[in-house]
C-alpha cells in the first residue's frame, strides 16, 4: 500500500485506522519514503515513516509487515533542492534516520531499503566496495 498521506493528509488516528483495515484485509507491504508528506506545507518531516514506525509498534507487527522506503533523493527545498544524496556516507546517514523514523529494529528481511536516482549504479557500486 503507497502511503504517501499516512500522517500527513490523514492525521495519525486516520492513518491507524487505514493501516489496520489495510493489514485485516491481508496487506503486508507498505511503500513510504523518507520525503513523503515534506511538500506540505506544515507537515512533520518524514511523517510517513514516522507513523508506520508507530503504528507497526502499537499492534507489534515486527515481523508481520514487510516496509519498503526509499531514501537518497533531493531536497525538496532550500540550497540543494534536487541534488541528490547518493555518496557512500549519505546513504549510511540516511539509513540510519530511517531506521529511527520507523521505530523498529531493521532486519533485510523485513525493510526493503530502496534507491531511486539515474546515478543509482554508481552508488550501489561504493557500497559494494567496502
Amino acid at each position: 500500500m503507497g502511503t504517501a498521506v499516512i500522517g500527513s493528509m490523514l492525521n495519525e488516528m486516520e492513518s491507524f485506522e487505514r493501516l489496520d483495515m489495510f493489514y485485516e484485509n491481508g496487506g503486508r507491504f507498505l511503500d513510504t519514503s523518507n520525503v513523503y508528506a515534506d511538500w506540505i506545507e506544515n507537515a512533520e518531516k518524514s511523517v510517513s515513516e514516522k507513523t508506520i514506525g508507530k503504528w507497526i509498534k502499537a499492534r507489534n507487527l515486527y515481523s508481520e509487515v514487510v516496509v519498503a522506503t526509499k531514501g537518497g533523493h533531493g531536497k525538496l527545498n532550500g540550497e540543494i533542492i534536487g541534488k541528490t544524496r547518493l555518496e557512500k556516507n549519505e546513504l549510511n546517514e540516511i539509513f540510519e534516520k530511517i531506521k529511527q523514523k520507523l521505530n523498529i529494529q531493521i532486519h533485510l528481511m523485513s525493510l526493503l531499503y530502496q534507491l531511486v536516482k539515474k546515478t543509482v549504479k554508481n552508488a550501489l557500486n561504493s557500497i559494494l566496495k567496502k
